[in-house]
């Protein structure tokens, strides 16, 4: 039997992809040293869980797939915009008449 996607929540093993995997990881990885390793192993299906399954935080997981990988960083160009006190047709100079 087949669910309409929009209508639930997928389930953990569903939405279990390299998105969420490394949200776990990242989330989880100051505490690898300080719990026992099943405690921590707990910890890590618990944050998979959450992630795959609350309405909130699939939403931001959903956004974080969109996104796709950044190519480069820096300043973006903008359109050509007149600096501030410079209208745009009117030589500089000239107030108003």
């Amino acid at each position: 039997m087949s669910q309409n996607p929009s209508s639930s929540p997928p389930s953990p093993a569903e939405a279990s992809d390299a998105v969420v995997d490394a949200e776990v990881q990242r989330a989880t990885a100051a505490y690898r040293e300080l719990l026992p390793p099943d405690a921590f192993a707990e910890m890590q299906a618990l944050v998979g869980d959450v992630l795959a399954t609350h309405p909130v935080a699939t939403v931001l997981v959903s956004r974080t797939r969109q996104r796709g990988p950044v190519e480069r960083s820096g300043e973006r160009p903008r359109d050509a915009v007149a600096p501030v006190g410079v209208v745009p047709g009117r030589a500089r100079g000239e107030g108003a008449r």
